[in-house]
């Protein structure tokens, strides 16, 4: 080779090697400020140069923090497989299986992470979790969970009641606005309070942007907590000017109304807050005396910590931290004190099913302390991010969790000891009810038929028990393995039902599909078997305005088999079709 090639390569190679470390340095830039989908793109551009660890591990772990979890997964596998796994690799591999409900998998990491971090107590923490999980007794019993109308795509959290209003946060598109930019953590939109009127129905409009004090373009609104003389409203927000490393860390506002809530003013940020720290998820108890939120301001226990503040005459008194029975080396998050002194919060530091779960606790009056958290148990806590919860009161409220497959979605819950079922016909519900209860469905249907169609056709005539939201469930609906094509036991069920809602033609009905668990994308099957059924109905002449077609998959199983103790029996029992009544016309 001539001189000035080999001095022209050399160049090219040189000026080749710094363009990939300048596009390094850049995506690590973004991976230190949390700016995770940015750093994903631009990590992708990086790996298509050529191989680099960091490059991978740093990226697995944005898809694991934005709660895509087989994302991370399959990369952490390919770490793996190349012998060039870092401890935290393994530590955060097996917090990934633990999201995937794989928990044997997970086991296995995190006990080689003990072995090569031994002086890290998270490893034998998540250890014991992997042991206990199947443990977990449910707290609360006769749970039915309803998913909001309006979730999307994106992400729904931070639930609360406030008047005839429910709201939530949401990085859901707010339409056209100017200036508007993406959110550089997640690549959509930023976090604003949406708020959603309550009907006379009982069901809520569509939700619309809830205050311009509170939401600011290009900023994120979280949730919002109010007082309960609607008087003031606590709410966290991006602060205005950044910190040293130019991250504009979350913030405390308050502000007031004095016309019960319907305007607010005089915004601003809490004293306590510095803008070196995150203060996040504000809770503000019942009498209005005790603000409970949660930081990463030094002198906690590791990530993010609950503390409390008084108020008194001259303010808001120094936050106190909840101490080390809460709080964790790991992140605890939305503090809701609620009903009873109960105080609800997220952990990833508990022992759990895997990611986020909800606990409850409550202060020990005598010893001034918080005693020992307790993990309420499925169906609010599962193997994915289950957080924000918000009690309405004793028996309702909501909370938000990404079991349905795609960003967190908020569920509605109501405690029952309604449990009505027979041999093919259930009223939806997650646990066994008492024996009154389920005297009463067999004497009002069983006395006049066994048939699952003729006690559904009673029901519908029946204008005393028609109501919107009465659910009907039936195992006669036959679709085999992963199939979605409607099978010959299916079309002659259908047939039946088609006559039944030929002769009611006032009512809207929703057709869910419940899969049994272990199926591979599973919602994905349900919806599709729910189209097939609802197709076939409105060629037998229903008209398909009065028909919605839902997929559940396995997200509401009447029996929880996360456990691995059901038999083939009870997996089989959740396969199921929901009719519900949507509206009546």
């Amino acid at each position: 080779m001539k001189p000035f090639r080999l001095k022209l390569v050399c160049v090219l190679l040189l000026f080749s090697s710094k363009i990939f470390s300048q596009k390094l340095d850049k995506a690590n830039d973004l991976y230190r400020k949390g700016y995770y989908a940015m750093a994903i793109e631009e990590y992708k551009g990086v790996l298509k140069k050529k191989p680099n660890t960091i490059a991978k591990s740093n990226m697995a772990n944005c898809y694991r923090i934005l709660n895509q979890a087989q994302n991370a997964a399959d990369i952490y596998a390919s770490i793996v497989a190349e012998k060039k796994e870092e401890p935290k690799d393994i530590f955060n591999y097996g917090d990934v299986m633990m999201m995937l409900g794989k928990y044997d998998s997970a086991r296995y990491f995190f006990k080689q992470y003990t072995e090569l971090s031994p002086d890290d107590p998270r490893g034998e923490q998540q250890l014991k979790a992997c042991d206990n999980f199947s443990k977990i007794k449910p707290v609360f019993q006769n749970i039915v969970l309803e998913p909001y109308e309006y979730n999307t795509e994106a992400d729904e959290t931070a639930p609360c009641f406030f008047q005839n209003k429910f709201l939530f946060a949401s990085d859901r598109s707010q339409g056209f606005k100017m200036m508007k930019e993406s959110n550089k953590t997640t690549g959509r939109e930023y976090i604003t309070v949406w708020s959603s009127d309550t009907l006379s129905t009982g069901t809520y409009a569509e939700p619309v942007s809830f205050s311009g004090k509170l939401n600011n373009v290009n900023q994120n609104t979280g949730n919002a907590s109010f007082s309960a003389d609607s008087k003031a409203v606590f709410f966290c927000r991006n602060n205005d000017e950044p910190n040293k490393k130019g991250a504009y860390n979350m913030q405390l506002f308050s502000a007031e109304s004095n016309d019960s809530g319907k305007s607010w003013y005089a915004v601003e940020k809490l004293a306590f807050c510095s803008k070196d720290y995150n203060y996040l998820y504000p809770s503000v108890s019942p009498d209005g005396k005790m603000l409970f939120f949660v930081t990463d301001k030094g002198g906690g226990f590791g990530g993010l910590d609950i503390y409390v503040t008084k108020k008194t005459k001259k303010g808001w008194t120094k936050p106190e931290n909840l101490g080390q029975n809460v709080n964790t080396e790991a992140h605890e998050g939305f503090p809701h004190y609620a009903f009873d002194s109960k105080l609800f919060f997220c952990s990833k530091g508990h022992s759990g099913f895997g990611g986020f779960d909800i606990f409850m606790t409550e202060l020990d009056t005598a010893l001034g302390e918080w005693k020992k958290p307790v993990n309420i148990g499925t169906p609010f806590n599962t193997a994915y991010d289950d957080i924000s919860i918000f009690f309405k009161d004793s028996t309702s409220g909501a909370f938000s969790s990404p079991r349905g497959g795609r960003g967190d979605d908020i569920f509605f819950f109501k405690m029952t000891n309604q449990t009505l079922f027979n041999h093919k016909l259930t009223f939806y519900t997650n646990q066994e009810g008492n024996a009154s209860d389920a005297q009463l469905v067999e004497d009002v249907f069983l006395s006049n038929s066994t048939q699952p169609m003729d006690m559904f056709a009673y029901t519908l005539g029946n204008k005393d028990a028609l109501k919107k939201g009465k659910k009907f469930s039936f195992d006669s609906f036959v679709f085999e393995g992963e199939s979605v094509d409607i099978s010959p036991a299916t079309a002659e069920e259908l047939d039946n039902l088609s006559d039944i809602l030929s002769m009611h033609r006032k009512i809207v009905f929703e057709i869910g599909y419940h899969t049994e668990g272990g199926l591979n994308d599973a919602k994905n099957i349900a919806q599709k078997r729910a189209e097939a059924m609802m197709s076939y109905l409105i060629k037998k002449g229903i008209n398909a305005k009065r028909l919605i077609a839902k997929g559940y998959g396995d997200m509401f199983p009447l029996k929880n088999c996360q456990t691995g103790n059901c038999s083939p029996e009870e997996i089989q029992k959740n396969k199921r079709v929901e009719i519900k009544i949507k509206d009546v016309l």
